[in-house]
């Protein structure tokens, strides 16, 4: 889907504080039609009528009945940008997606001060804006709504800061839509040569991988990086999950994973060439810390200590 000039119009600005989920669904209503049982014979029809080929009005009606059966919809994949101050990478991320594999390209705005909202203009791109930056959460929160909104069957988030290989988006959506799994992630950490390619220092690697082992030994998932935000959902993930009481802030990832494996949903991940996040060392002890309070609330949920509405459906 190469992206297309849209009217300004599109541009919208939803409040913030109001939260939707209500989804589009589609409706087919077709008429019935009555097929005669092949092995009763029309009166009076002459032998040869029913005498190794079926009568031709029975060969009619299949045939106005297969017409008149209900359409499957084309099944829609949406890639959702959530976007704060990228005016310097987002036409190139936007330019290396694989547009053929994509419907809809949708990018939510989390009050930049650049010029993202212009250039996303440019691209043609569909455009929603919090006009207050509201935290990385929130902004994920209104991207899923917007892409179920927008009828979404297989859904990618990928950052555009240029952080990840979006060539890889291509082997993300053939594992959802083989039923592989229900999410998918791509993992900076899956052999060494992704870990080397990508720079990440030392601390960042060890700190993501004694994390990640956390989460894989408490939820039962086998991934490799639970800290990357490149990630991709089948809708029923995300209609189910209360996606929407999950923190606005960075724990609501690790929210998302815990949420997965609470509701028995299926996760895989696949390597991805990546480049290490910008955050500081402070940023990425608060991210440690806000993703073992995750898993400290999923285990005392799980145990009956404390229930926990994010887990609740």
């Amino acid at each position: 889907m190469k992206p297309t000039t849209l009217n300004n119009n599109l541009e919208s600005t939803p409040p913030v504080t109001t939260f939707s989920t209500e989804i589009l669904k589609e409706n087919f209503a077709p008429e019935s039609v009555k097929v005669r049982p092949e092995n009763q014979v029309e009166p009076n029809s002459s032998a040869e009528h029913h005498s190794g080929e079926s009568h031709p009005l029975m060969k009619i009606e299949r045939i106005l009945q297969a017409a008149s059966a209900p359409k499957a919809h084309a099944q829609r994949t949406v890639l959702v940008l959530p976007a704060f101050n990228v005016a310097n990478t987002l036409e190139k991320t936007v330019h290396a997606l694989p547009d053929d594999l994509i419907d809809e390209i949708i990018l939510v705005d989390d009050g930049s001060t650049d010029q993202t909202v212009r250039i996303a203009r440019g691209l043609g791109l569909r455009i929603y804006r919090q006009l207050k930056s509201r935290g990385y959460g929130a902004n994920l929160k209104m991207c899923y709504m917007r892409a179920l909104e927008r009828g979404g069957d297989y859904i990618i988030v990928q950052n555009p800061n240029a952080q990840y290989d979006c060539r890889l988006v291509s082997s993300m959506i053939d594992l959802l839509k083989c039923d592989v799994c229900d999410i998918v992630i791509g993992s900076r950490l899956r052999n060494r040569q992704n870990v080397r390619e990508a720079g990440i220092p030392l601390h960042k690697y060890a700190g993501n991988r004694i994390l990640t082992t956390m989460h894989n030994a408490l939820l039962r998932q086998q991934i490799s990086d639970c800290f990357s935000t490149f990630r991709g959902y089948r809708r029923q993930v995300l209609k189910k999950i209360p996606f929407s009481r999950n923190s606005d802030g960075h724990a609501f990832d690790s929210q998302i994973l815990a949420q997965a494996a609470h509701f028995g949903y299926r996760v895989a991940d696949i390597p991805v060439i990546g480049r290490s996040s910008d955050r500081s060392f402070k940023e990425d002890l608060q991210h440690g810390v806000s993703s073992l309070r995750v898993l400290a609330s999923y285990y005392a949920h799980k145990a009956g200590l404390r229930k926990r509405s994010i887990f609740q459906g």
